[in-house]
This record gives C-alpha cells, sequence and structure tokens, in this order.
C-alpha cells in the first residue's frame, strides 16, 4: 500500500509544506472528536471512554506514523543530495537548496515535537478523566 506521504517531492517545500499541515489537521480533528465523544460531566452520555479513547490512540499513532516516515524520508534525500554534490562547484546551488530544505524540514519536526506533546498532554488528561469518574 502506497501512503500519500510517498507522494511527496522532498525537494519541494511547499509540497512537503502542505503534506504536514495536512497531518497537523487531521490530529486536530481527531482531538476534537475526542472532545466531542467524551463531553464534559454536565453533558456526559453513557459512553465506552476506554475504547473510545484507544481508537482516538490508534488513529493518532497512525498519522504520527506517517509524518514520521515524510520527515525521515524528506530527510534522507536532502542529505543524499548534500553528500554527493557538496564538492561539485557546478551544482552549488542545488547543494545550497537541499541545505535550506534540511533547515526547514528539522524546524518543521521541532514544530511536531511540540504539536505532538500538547496532543498527548490533552489526550492523557481527557481519558485519564473519564476512567477516574
Amino acid at each position: 500500500m502506497v501512503t500519500e506521504a510517498a507522494s511527496v517531492d522532498c525537494f519541494d517545500m511547499v509540497d512537503f509544506q502542505r503534506h504536514i499541515d495536512k497531518y497537523r489537521r487531521l490530529e486536530d480533528k481527531i482531538i476534537f472528536k475526542l472532545n466531542c465523544e467524551l463531553p464534559t460531566k454536565s453533558f456526559k452520555t453513557h459512553r465506552d471512554a476506554f475504547a473510545i479513547c484507544s481508537e482516538i490512540e490508534s488513529k493518532l499513532e497512525n498519522i504520527r506514523k506517517e509524518r514520521s516516515e515524510l520527515f525521515a524520508r524528506c530527510l534522507t534525500e536532502n542529505k543524499t543530495v548534500v553528500q554527493k554534490y557538496h564538492n561539485d562547484d557546478s551544482k552549488h546551488l542545488l547543494v545550497r537548496q537541499a541545505n535550506a530544505n534540511l533547515r526547514q524540514i528539522r524546524n518543521e519536526q521541532t514544530v511536531d515535537d511540540i504539536v505532538i506533546a500538547q496532543t498527548e498532554k490533552v489526550l492523557q488528561d481527557r481519558c485519564r478523566k473519564e476512567a477516574i469518574l
């Protein structure tokens, strides 16, 4: 099965950014679903919180795996260009672009780490609260 991330051109940062943003929006939608499925105490209906939390965790895991694979593939492809052509003066523009891409991808990884930490906090807080009640 070919994922959509496999079709991303790692040298086109607009395309890369579009896919990363799409994955982050999917993660936001999943957290929104969690908030809808596990409402506050005043709106509480009898639902299986464990099943809901397990499903949400599974979906988040799949999205994160795809995003992680995209980061790894694009880092590898750009590193390969830098290593292959770093001594070739005729390819210096290509090397500069690949280095710029590497910086941007690493910056996006840092942002991604923050997004994941925030999402995990929400997930743990909501699911733990439901388990206690």
